[in-house]
């Protein structure tokens, strides 16, 4: 068991990494932003494109299927980046939680001992 100094020690270290998480946070939303707008606009452009230089009628499967592959490598970065996001906010409630349980376990030290 954790002496109450340790309990302050941990409890600190969790809140000072909760600040940390709040930046990374932050960064990675603008950063999923922008690479979630950087690919839904060049999958529409190719999909325009697609239908305008078509020499024939293309189907509506045709011009997803080449705006899919146009714009493979930004949609990549658009679900990493969604992945880095969701993951840091796990990370950031994994946190919490421990936060939670530290507060907890220095609440039965001043109840036991005092």
């Amino acid at each position: 068991m954790l002496s109450p100094i340790q309990i302050h020690n941990e409890i600190e270290r969790c809140l000072s990494e909760l600040e940390s998480l709040v930046e990374e946070i932050r960064s990675a939303s603008n950063s999923q932003a922008r690479a979630e707008s950087e690919y839904k606009q060049a999958f529409s452009k190719s999909r325009l494109l697609a239908r305008a230089n078509a020499l024939s009628k293309v189907t509506i499967d045709q011009v997803e299927d080449l705006a899919t592959v146009e714009t493979a490598d930004l949609r990549l970065t658009y679900q990493i980046s969604t992945n880095n996001l969701t993951t840091l906010r796990e990370v950031l409630r994994a946190t919490q939680a421990r936060l939670d349980g530290l507060r907890t376990l220095a609440t039965s030290h001043r109840v036991a001992g005092g």
